[in-house]
């Protein structure tokens, strides 16, 4: 449960509404700025026993979160835990794996491994427990396999050395047909959304987007970087996040640039420019790419959650016991949701949401905060100042001080002129004091003809008819109340 801010001035309210051969972890400067990402942990090395590679070439992840790795020269695909620690490895049964190109996982665990040498490339399907099912031949249709993923509806899609296009398989291998064949230039990687269908494709000029059935919906405004695509993927979100020769980009669902980051001193084999290969991304946000040189073996990033930003919005005036509206609309979060909103009102009152009626029955000024909290559990608050005026009901008469207090100050050179005024005016405010609005209806009458009467060396004549006139109306609005 979320905490309750501790009350602060007294008021009413209503409410209205762990592994062999891996690398250590190295510990991580904070990072920032949105979508900030940082390295976790790696694992790897040059070998040929569990846990070391020859060319980690693919990546791929299966609903638990455990990651299948193509180990190139090796012949081989292992599997580890979303930790590093090694699992079991692929290509043990059936035939014998030859220069593993690419990996992919279908949503029954089963695995798809893109392998064969020239001429003779195939993908062969393998049990999530490693058993050998099937095998279908792609090298007349893609050649070597750069990249094959799955779609929101399970058909394998794979990108290849031979075409200019996406060729489309269903689980036992029949190809479904292809689509971006007068768009696309060399494609090399692909991503599919979890959810929408949407399908990304990075080729030698950049990254085109496709619909569910494979229409072309446009480019992004993402240039290919130097050497080409290493990777691709795509979060729950729609955000984007590509690896080139030595850095990742991250992308907003549109293509705009959130973040950029590389190898640092902080990591195993960090500094300079290394070659990162397969990328696969979890649901949590957590990031794993294969390098190639420097480090062979896998490499985790981690997302840095940046807080929210809460905006209680400017400070209010508003009437005692009227209803108002607190509006935190303008609250956001830099790189997640805002998930929950609270306000915190003097008295202990708490509302739900961002945007909320209340009422405040308590005239003064009172401070007001909004809490919101993010998808990661992170947390800001913000606070405005309310200031509740005090509503006096107007009453007869209720103009009649201010029309004294500018005769008492008006520059009348006869004090007796000034002094008879004055008497008529408080004899008509003790009559409304006393309730008799007819009697101080009269006096005013008579302070009117009074006033009219008084020649312009005794009372200038623009003050004279701003009093007559305001006389007149309280006199009005006297008789209007009896």
């Amino acid at each position: 449960m979320y905490p309750l801010a501790r009350p602060r001035t007294p008021a009413a309210w209503v409410l209205v509404i762990s592994l062999a051969l891996a690398l250590p972890v190295v510990a991580a400067p904070a990072a920032s700025g949105a979508g900030a990402y940082r390295y976790a942990f790696a694992w790897g090395g040059t070998g040929t026993g569990p846990g070391a590679f020859n060319y980690p070439s693919a990546i791929s992840s299966d609903a638990q979160g455990n990651l299948y790795v193509g180990d190139y020269y090796n012949n081989r695909v292992q599997k580890f835990t979303g930790t590093g620690s090694y699992l079991m490895r692929f290509g043990t049964s059936g035939p014998a794996l030859k220069n593993v190109h690419s990996t992919a996982v279908d949503g029954a665990g089963n695995v798809y491994v893109g392998t064969g040498g020239y001429g003779a490339t195939v993908i062969q399907k393998y049990a999530p427990g490693g058993t050998y099912l099937s095998s279908f031949p792609v090298w007349s249709a893609i050649g070597y396999p750069y990249d094959t993923e799955f779609d929101a509806t399970g058909r394998l899609l794979a990108v290849g050395t031979r075409s200019d296009c996406v060729h489309v398989f269903d689980a036992s291998g029949a190809p479904l047909g292809v689509f971006g064949q007068d768009v696309l230039f060399g494609p090399v990687e692909l991503a599919a959304g979890p959810s929408d269908g949407r399908v990304l494709v990075a080729d030698m000029i950049g990254i085109a987007t496709f619909d569910a059935d494979g229409t072309f919906t446009g480019r992004l405004p993402v240039t290919a970087p130097p050497y080409g695509f290493k990777g691709l993927a795509l979060n729950e979100r729609g955000e984007i996040f590509a690896s080139g020769r030595g850095h990742i980009a991250r992308y907003d669902a549109d293509g705009g640039l959130k973040a950029k980051f590389a190898p640092d001193a902080g990591e195993p084999n960090g500094t300079g420019v290394y070659d990162y290969r397969g990328m696969c991304l979890l649901p949590s946000g957590k990031l794993y790419v294969t390098q190639v040189d420097g480090l062979y073996g896998v490499k985790v990033y981690e997302p840095v959650n940046l807080p929210p930003v809460a905006d209680a919005g400017p400070d209010l005036t508003v009437r005692a016991g009227e209803t108002f509206v607190l509006d935190g609309s303008s609250s956001e979060d830099p790189d997640g949701t805002i998930v929950s909103a609270r306000w915190h009102l003097p008295g202990g009152t708490v509302l739900e949401g961002l945007t909320v009626q209340a009422v405040c029955q308590e005239p003064g000024v009172h401070e007001v905060t909004l809490t919101v909290w993010d998808d990661a559990g992170a947390e800001a608050s913000d606070t405005m100042l309310l200031t509740a005026e005090e509503v006096v009901e107007a009453r007869p008469g209720g103009g009649l001080p201010a029309l004294r207090a500018s005769v008492a100050d008006a520059p009348i050179p006869v004090k007796g002129v000034r002094n008879s005024l004055l008497v008529k005016l408080d004899h008509a405010l003790a009559d409304v004091d006393r309730g008799d609005t007819t009697g101080a209806a009269r006096r005013l009458r008579t302070f009117v003809s009074e006033v009219g009467a008084l020649p312009a060396k005794q009372l200038d004549p623009a003050l004279a008819r701003q009093w007559r006139s305001e006389a007149a109306i309280i006199s009005a609005a006297l008789d209007a109340s009896e």
